[in-house]
């Protein structure tokens, strides 16, 4: 488009669709021709009626055109389980219209006709065309099936109107035509990992705009398909020392402070690794106490033990829990560690800082996520970049994350790569010594920053958190 003899950027049509339009940069290209594809059952009807749906409410005119069994009504049954069906719309401006007789009696050439008719004399501004295998099945050659796609593409891309082809041909066998002709694809995948079926959503072309790489989750809920980008290709470089005033985030308890040359320095990440029962749940939970105490908000993000739970086992051991978050200082963010996604659950992460507006925060089982996988070598990527944007965003956190040993010097982190991510590194062990087990507190690791290297005993009473002298004598 020009104007003024400068040529204008294509707009964008918003696809509605949560998480979508983040992975596509602002949505489809208007007038551009799309293909959504992947084997049956993977949701490609449901995104592209949802898609539908969002633009006949912005005011568009969609023409859904089957070429399946299928009956509309049931169709119609089946979507009006979801949020996004609007009865009113149906008819007034987005019509369901069957073409399998049309292409079962004249043709290739007869359903060109067809659609151009709807495009141009309806003023289709988005085009829907469900069951392009059935396009392909009819075609007399491969010459023929290219000239209906390049027809189609010339007429809709003329009259501005967005299309979408649905197809069941499997994403691992893109060669036909189509593929090279369309403007970007939408792969639409459904697979088993070791803890879970996994659905994936992946744009590997979008002509004339970026998009965002890689396999992201997605699931089908009551609100139609949510997508959820990967936190590591949303990844913002991190700012420079010089640009983040240092302060430090102290525990509230002296002698850990001063271990910590007064605690630990703001917008840094910590990694809090030990057994068992060494206490790593309750010093998150004392860093948090501590914050809110000096007008700070906080917010423990957790996966095993339960709101309640967690609250009367600090007050226990003599952590102010309670009232910070009766006042609304202290914020609890409780997900079981069952059927977990990374990505959603970063999200999640993030929506409850935002809700909160905490500044410290405590992830309390850094190990879920390693639950939540969707690739073995994906962890370090993503705890990478969940820690440069919490860094980003301002926020102090610590992670717990537990051991294989129960007694000992702990020989070997619990996550490969995981101390090259962290600023800080505590460790939290038993020894045993003349009968009996004493609790360590050691600190590892504490980036620009000088700190106390010696192991202490670390006591937990009614009364909170106290340290001793080394147990060892040296």
């Amino acid at each position: 488009m020009q104007s003024n003899g400068h040529i204008q950027p294509i707009r964008r049509m918003p696809t509605g669709v949560q998480g979508l339009d983040t992975i596509l940069r602002g949505g489809l290209l208007e007038g551009g021709m799309y293909i959504v594809m992947g084997d049956p059952g993977t949701g490609k009807t449901i995104l592209s009626n949802q898609i539908a749906f969002h633009h006949a409410g912005r005011g568009g005119r969609v023409f859904y055109v089957t070429l399946l069994a299928e009956t509309h009504a049931r169709m119609l049954a089946h979507l009006a389980e979801f949020s996004f069906f609007d009865s009113n719309a149906v008819s007034r401006n987005l019509n369901y219209v069957s073409a399998y007789n049309v292409l079962a009696k004249d043709g290739l050439e007869g359903l060109l006709e067809h659609l151009r008719n709807i495009v141009q004399k309806e003023q289709a501004t988005l085009l829907v065309l469900d069951g392009l295998l059935s396009v392909e099945q009819f075609a007399e050659s491969v010459l023929a099936y290219k000239r209906f796609l390049h027809g189609l593409q010339l007429y809709t891309n003329t009259f501005n109107c967005t299309t979408l082809l649905t197809t069941t041909v499997s994403p691992d066998a893109r060669r036909g035509p189509e593929h090279s002709i369309v403007d970007g694809h939408v792969i639409l995948r459904d697979s088993n990992r070791p803890n879970g079926a996994l659905r994936t959503l992946e744009v590997p072309k979008l002509r004339g705009s970026a998009s965002l790489r890689g396999r992201h989750a997605f699931e089908i809920t009551d609100n139609g398909l949510v997508a959820y980008p990967r936190l590591d290709v949303i990844f913002r470089p991190r700012a420079s020392a010089t640009e983040t005033a240092f302060e430090r985030r102290p525990f509230g308890v002296q002698a850990i402070d001063d271990m910590l040359n007064g605690g630990l320095s703001s917008a840094s990440s910590t990694v809090v690794i030990g057994s068992p029962g060494t206490g790593k749940t309750l010093l998150g939970m004392q860093f948090l106490s501590e914050g809110a105490r000096r007008g700070e908000r906080g917010l423990v993000f957790h996966f095993y033990e339960g709101p309640t739970e967690l609250t009367e086992k600090s007050e226990r051991a003599g952590i102010q829990v309670r009232s910070f978050v009766e006042s609304g200082m202290l914020h609890l963010s409780w997900r079981p560690p069952v059927g977990l996604l990374l990505d959603a659950v970063a999200q999640s992460l993030f929506e409850a800082l935002e809700k909160s507006g905490a500044t410290r925060l405590f992830i309390d089982g850094f190990d879920a996520f390693r639950t939540a996988l969707d690739a073995d070598d994906r962890l370090i990527v993503f705890f990478s970049a969940l820690a440069n944007e919490l860094f980003y965003r301002g926020v102090t956190t610590i992670f717990s994350s537990e051991t294989e040993n129960v007694v000992g010097i702990v020989a070997r982190l619990p996550t490969a790569g995981i101390s090259a991510m962290a600023e800080n590194l505590l460790m939290m062990r038993y020894e045993e010594l003349h009968g009996r087990q004493h609790r360590i507190l050691s600190v590892v690791k504490l980036r620009e920053s000088g700190y106390e290297n010696a192991v202490r005993e670390l006591h937990i009473s009614d009364d909170g958190f106290s340290l001793g002298e080394n147990p060892f004598g040296r």
